[in-house]
């Protein structure tokens, strides 16, 4: 959703009444392709420009958030795009679900999350009082 651009293809039927492009396996095709693309683009950015990359996400993460949400055929993708704050990190430093299975002990089998507007309402939050 929150990215614009022009493709160019030769055989994209149009409705010529509306001049829209109608209803196609070729439209789906090309929808998958470049989310596809554009997926692999971002994962590359994330691991060779981490910082570069955490800009980026400050921004439009709230897309990425979404897309795990909607797009059910590229759920696992995206989610390895996601950076969350964690409750043993600074308060505004993120962390990627990787990064953090990689800091657990190994004998740590669970991880809890907590679902807040803002990190302040979720260390107050009733729940999170039990992990303190």
């Amino acid at each position: 959703r929150f990215i614009k651009g022009v493709v160019d293809s030769e055989d994209l039927p149009l409705s010529i009444s509306r001049e829209k492009p109608q209803d196609s396996r070729l439209l789906k095709k090309i929808e998958q392709v470049l989310v596809r693309r554009v997926l692999r683009f971002l994962n590359e950015k994330a691991q060779k420009e981490p910082e570069a990359y955490k800009q980026w996400f400050a921004e439009f993460g709230f897309f990425l958030k979404e897309g795990v949400c909607r797009d059910y055929s590229n759920q696992a993708e995206i989610a390895k795009l996601l950076y969350f704050e964690s409750s043993t990190m600074e308060q505004g430093e993120l962390t990627s679900l990787d990064d953090y299975v990689a800091r657990c002990t190994p004998e740590q089998n669970e991880i809890y999350y907590l679902s807040a507007p803002s990190r302040a309402l979720a260390e107050a939050s009733p729940y999170y009082e039990t992990f303190k």
